[in-house]
């Protein structure tokens, strides 16, 4: 279902953007030009946090709901933690997620002390490998690009109107009207595919926090039982 409304709210930002770009072509070619290459700086921006945080979001909630089949598996079929605690196991199938895991087993070897796995596998690093804080960063961006290209188009347009004279007046309004034009546009551009992006991390993250808190669950019940501190902080 979310992946469904995430595709739903991408076809209808994309569906804007085409109709404000139809609706505006009738201004002069630097002008469009200028709308088209602040859509597909937008764009660019959008995709490159698309491959570096959304697709390790997905990632590592496939990973961790992969780990909490596993859990439950062994659980319910009795069988051995040995499968799963030996070195060199991937019970997430992420590479950073497996190597954090390993971590965690290798301190508790070492040591033989209690340890909680959510110190090792938890909201911090996960975060950090999504690079979640640049990630949320890019709603303001798309919004300040919008705003950018709304006084650029506003300085444009003043630039070539000439208010000396009535018939001055009168030839140049049509570059205040081509600025204006920019100006409106890029602030839809800006707005309607920061809203779409917002909705898209909303989802994303709510995802992983869920996944997360549902394999800590099912480590807590099948493996290992946290400390008394931590489990506190768990509740």
């Amino acid at each position: 279902m979310r992946k469904v409304s995430h595709v739903v709210v991408a076809i209808l930002a994309a569906g804007v953007c085409v109709f404000i770009t139809l609706i505006s072509r009738d201004t002069d070619p630097i002008s469009l030009a200028f709308n088209l290459a602040v859509l597909g700086l937008m764009a660019v921006i959008i995709i490159a946090a698309g491959v570096i945080g959304f697709r390790r979001m997905s990632q590592s909630a496939d990973g961790l709901d992969r780990a909490s089949a596993k859990l439950m598996s062994i659980y319910q079929n009795k069988g051995t933690m040995g499968q799963i605690t030996s070195s060199g196991s991937r019970i997430f199938e992420v590479d950073y997620l497996d190597h954090k895991y390993q971590e965690y087993l290798g301190y508790l070897r070492k040591t033989n002390s209690p340890c909680d796995i959510g110190d090792y596998i938890g909201e911090y690093e996960i975060n950090n490998y999504t690079h979640r804080r640049m990630i949320e960063m890019i709603p303001d961006i798309l919004t300040s690009f919008g705003i950018l290209g709304t006084f650029l188009g506003l300085v444009w347009g003043l630039r070539g109107f000439n208010p000396v004279s009535y018939e001055e007046m009168t030839t140049s309004v049509s570059s205040l009207i081509n600025g204006i034009k920019v100006a409106f546009v890029t602030s839809i551009y800006g707005l309607t595919l920061s809203i779409a992006f917002s909705y898209w991390l909303r989802g994303s993250l709510t995802r992983v926090s869920e996944s997360l808190d549902n394999f800590l669950d099912k480590y807590y019940l099948c493996a290992v039982p946290p400390t008394d501190a931590t489990a506190m902080n768990h509740v």
